[in-house]
């Protein structure tokens, strides 16, 4: 009969600590469930509207990004055309040489921030409608532009623009206090 005790100390022992960590799980989850969840839409902190202030999301600026932001976002960048492209049918306006034209990388920068707009919670009813005259708008553009990549990649990149005697007239113009004459 001892052994039979002694087992049941020992199994009354083991119930007695699986509910003490049940009751610390329960106390956890009971209080993460009355915080409320924070969302990248929507801010946790002051309930006063005065004292909210909602995260706007900045243009991106090609120019000034650099390291592994810049990488993130091309790479971002990436999916949201390969999705443009499968999702209306652009094969026909947007090449597979769309990243070595920085017009249309802008273009298409232009596109992806609109997009993210346009469909967040909370945007304007006809937002969709503005969305597509947009994309229609950009997919002209686009098209005009690859006009001479259908058989490959054709460089447009400058590296000047400016010859050295248009360089030099410009300068003394402004110099000369142009356009203020």
């Amino acid at each position: 009969m001892t052994s039979d005790s002694a087992e049941l100390e020992r199994l009354a022992a083991k119930v007695q600590t699986q509910q003490e960590a049940i009751d610390r799980l329960t106390e956890i989850v009971e209080k993460v469930l009355e915080k409320p969840a924070a969302t990248p839409e929507k801010e946790t902190g002051p309930t006063d509207k005065k004292e909210k202030k909602e995260k706007k999301e900045e243009p991106i600026n090609w120019m000034r990004l650099a390291g592994d932001e810049r990488r993130q976002v091309w790479m971002d960048l990436a999916r949201f055309v390969e999705d443009l492209v499968l999702r209306y049918k652009m094969q026909l306006e947007l090449m597979p040489c769309w990243w070595k034209h920085n017009d249309v990388v802008e273009e298409l920068t232009a596109l992806w921030q609109i997009h993210r707009a346009t469909f967040r919670p909370g945007s304007a009813p006809n937002a969709n409608l503005q969305w597509l005259n947009t994309l229609y708008g950009s997919r002209k553009r686009m098209t005009a532009v690859f006009m001479s990549c259908r058989e490959g990649h054709i460089d447009s990149a400058l590296d000047g623009w400016l010859s050295g005697a248009d360089r030099q007239e410009f300068e003394q113009a402004v110099q000369d206090g142009w356009p203020d004459r």
